[in-house]
């Protein structure tokens, strides 16, 4: 990513200005957007995507931290980083607690173009950070779910019953992996590297602690699940 869009929230027209100066000169930022208040930011968040929230502390800092927790559980502002603007007489203690207390990054004055591209960065790596995290929940389950897809097939076919269902569904998970891009394709063996040697040689569905004797009908039905849980994630 070579563009940002970026969110200042700063009542301060003097301080707002310097950044922005900063901010041309990085050539990082071709849409940047101003808030006076947290609730005005939070509007924009709700709006469109914002890759970087820069927040000025000039109210009760402990107010801005609750702020930046409560979005980075929401969907609008999850995989945005969040920059907290500081004068540079604030003491180290201070600084300290406030990136320990819910911000990604802090940037003191004087702004810069090299500290710019330093929160870009950063700013680039927490996005991907956040993805993969939400993104290895489902594909645990997945893997989990074709291993007992497979014991399922295997059992059927070696009893003479007919396995067609299961194969069906073993073959929807499979289709599922070619709709990961790259990175959610690497995390996806690196889960497999994760997950298999902790199943069991008997594994069938993580669901069977629940269900003694899962039907076939049980288990389509929770790999059918986990079918839908990384589209959801793909998507999210």
């Amino acid at each position: 990513m070579d563009n940002y869009c970026a969110l200042i929230v700063e009542g301060n027209l003097e301080h707002r200005a310097r950044l922005r100066v900063a901010m041309r000169a990085s050539l990082l930022f071709p849409t940047v957007h101003v808030a006076n208040s947290l609730e005005e930011a939070e509007r924009h968040l709700s709006e469109e995507p914002i890759d970087i929230v820069f927040i000025a502390i000039r109210e009760d800092g402990d107010v801005v931290n609750r702020f930046i927790k409560r979005l980075k559980q929401e969907l609008a502002g999850r995989d945005a980083a969040y920059v907290l603007l500081l004068e540079g007489r604030r003491n180290s203690v201070e600084i300290a607690r406030t990136l320990l207390d819910g911000a990604d990054a802090l940037l003191l004055e004087p702004y810069s173009v090299e500290s710019l591209h330093a929160i870009s960065r950063l700013a680039e790596k927490i996005k991907k950070e956040r993805s993969r995290a939400r993104m290895q929940l489902p594909l645990r389950l997945l893997v989990r779910e074709i291993a007992a897809q497979l014991g399922q097939v295997a059992r059927l076919e070696k009893s003479g019953a007919s396995g067609l269902v299961s194969r069906s569904v073993l073959q929807e998970m499979c289709s599922v992996l070619g709709e990961l891009d790259q990175e959610a394709l690497s995390l996806y063996f690196e889960v497999i590297m994760e997950v298999f040697p902790e199943l069991p040689a008997n594994h069938s569905s993580v669901h069977v602690g629940t269900y003694r004797g899962v039907s076939q009908c049980v288990q389509n039905n929770y790999s059918l699940r986990a079918i839908k849980a990384v589209r959801e994630a793909l998507v999210a």
